[in-house]
């Protein structure tokens, strides 16, 4: 497969970690979230309690100060050489897509964008998470999917397990690019 910059986006609980995970094991790409970049800002201002509220408000700070400074400070976190292929779960903006774009030029980027159940997503965030869904949907860093999933160049529907539908996407991948 060419070297290739793969942003994975989905609403919170669709599944998107861990098909992000299995398809970057699957296609041997180094994986990096974008949860796991806000929880080291977090950790660098000595924030230890890192609910889902806090990440997003730092998210949201942190992405007021513009896209291209947020996704060249998430790619130098990534230690990204400017050639390798890299995985990016957790897209939650369509600019920050285009930043991102626009960063890895002249390597390819594509956008994934991972569908849930509604009934089997609201399950997962009460699972993992007692906060209130609305709430954390209405939230300003999870507003833009249906631009995200409009601009997607592959959508999948997260309706098996998590290497099924990895599978699935790294086909897409493949058609993209008749491999």
């Amino acid at each position: 497969m060419p070297n290739l910059v793969i942003c994975v986006s989905g609403k919170i609980g669709s599944g998107k970690t861990s098909i992000s995970k299995e398809v970057s094991s699957l296609i041997n790409v180094p994986y990096f979230s974008t949860g796991d970049f806000i929880k080291e800002i977090a950790a660098q201002r000595g924030i230890e309690l890192v609910d889902r509220k806090t990440l997003q408000a730092i998210g949201l700070e942190y992405v007021n100060r513009g896209w291209n400074k947020f996704s060249s400070d998430f790619l130098t976190y990534c230690n990204w050489s400017g050639t390798m292929s890299l995985l990016i779960d957790g897209v939650r903006d369509h600019n920050f897509f285009l930043a991102i774009r626009e960063a890895v030029n002249p390597i390819r980027s594509i956008l994934v964008y991972i569908e849930s159940d509604e009934l089997v997503r609201v399950k997962r965030i009460e699972y993992r998470d007692s906060s209130y869904i609305a709430e954390m949907d209405s939230h300003e860093t999870e507003s833009g999917y249906d631009l995200i999933r409009s601009n997607s160049d592959i959508v999948v529907e997260n309706n098996q397990s998590p290497k099924c539908v990895a599978k699935e996407v790294v086909n897409a991948i493949s058609c993209i690019f008749k491999l």
